[in-house]
């Protein structure tokens, strides 16, 4: 019913402003050959080099794109028809083909990304100009911004683990942001203290006082941060709300999602996909698509059916989903009648 009820809500759906950042990463692609051909999965590559099958592997390069949580989420929105500014490390020639306003506060991450038929495989070199970045930074790059960015209908934070301000920066917005909805992807928090933990939900209630603060992340990153503060009982989303004190949490998976709000918690199967082509930047698909909705004023289980239809897509597909080819897609895959 929610699937159904997200194809009658896009017919009438008005593009909004949204903002996203801070990383941005420039991904390399590459396929594995060896021992006269590809290396089809993970388990064979780690299996092969343990035996020591091989003394070397040859990589392909089959794509060079534009990546980062930022990146990813901006492309999403920008799909949906959203007039999108991208605020991000960005300064490499292949951010240029981004199709929205994009500003640039320093060096991107660059990633190696194996593909395997069984999942990526993803190695980063992260530059140090991440560690000098800010809240004045920040600043400097929304001044210069044509589209909103503190006043953005949503704004969108990703990769807060890979930033030391981060957490400043977001107790910063709080006296800077009007927005209706913010969304932070932690990104990959398996190594974090408790003093960082606290540090990040007490940034999150204070912004949650002033608009409504959505996390969403996979079920990994959440009990990571329920771990580092301590938080038992219930669902991993739930404990997380009650720590951050923020409207609220959204776990994202291939079966399912599910989000701990005020109102409750709400449940929506995945979209079945048979076979993925892509799982980095689904889950940043997934979060870009929950928060506009939430911007757009609707429902959870509206919310999360756009949210798992995009991540789907994707995962499916390799390719970000727009609303006009939405319909067909839900259909394709008996989600809704034709």
């Amino acid at each position: 019913m929610s699937y159904e009820r997200l194809v009658g809500r896009v017919e009438d759906a008005s593009p909004l402003t949204v903002a996203s950042l801070p990383d941005g990463s420039v991904d390399t692609l590459y396929r594995v050959e060896g021992g006269g051909g590809p290396v089809d999965s993970r388990r064979s590559f780690g299996e092969r080099v343990a035996a020591g099958e091989s003394s070397s592997f040859v990589r392909e390069r089959t794509a060079r794109e534009p990546g980062g949580q930022a990146t990813n989420m901006a492309q999403q929105c920008h799909a949906l028809g959203d007039e999108v500014t991208l605020l991000g490390h960005l300064d490499d020639p292949v951010f240029e083909s981004l199709p929205f306003e994009t500003h640039s506060m320093g060096d991107p991450a660059r990633v190696d990304v194996y593909r395997f038929d069984d999942g990526d495989l993803m190695l980063a070199a992260v530059p140090d100009s991440r560690d000098g970045w800010g809240t004045a930074a920040l600043d400097d790059a929304a001044e210069g911004a044509s589209g909103p960015v503190y006043g953005a209908d949503a704004l969108l934070v990703g990769n807060w683990a890979a930033f030391p301000s981060m957490t400043a920066v977001l107790s910063a917005l709080a006296d800077r942001v009007d927005v209706g909805t913010l969304l932070l992807d932690p990104g990959d928090v398996s190594a974090i203290d408790s003093g960082a933990a606290q540090g990040l939900c007490e940034a999150l209630a204070s912004l949650d006082e002033g608009c409504e603060v959505v996390v969403s992340a996979n079920r990994e990153e959440l009990s990571g941060l329920a771990a580092a503060v301590d938080e038992r009982g219930g669902h991993v989303t739930d404990r997380v709300r009650r720590a951050a004190g923020v409207s609220a949490v959204v776990m994202h998976g291939f079966d399912e999602s599910v989000a701990a709000t005020r109102d409750g918690r709400h449940l929506l199967p995945a979209v079945d996909v048979d076979e993925g082509v892509r799982n980095s930047g689904a889950g940043d698909r997934f979060s870009a698509a929950l928060a506009r909705a939430r911007a757009a004023g609707w429902d959870w289980p509206v919310a999360l059916a756009l949210g798992n239809a995009c991540a789907g897509h994707y995962l499916e597909r390799g390719e970000t989903l727009r609303f006009d080819g939405l319909r067909n897609y839900l259909n394709d895959r008996g989600e809704v009648d034709g």
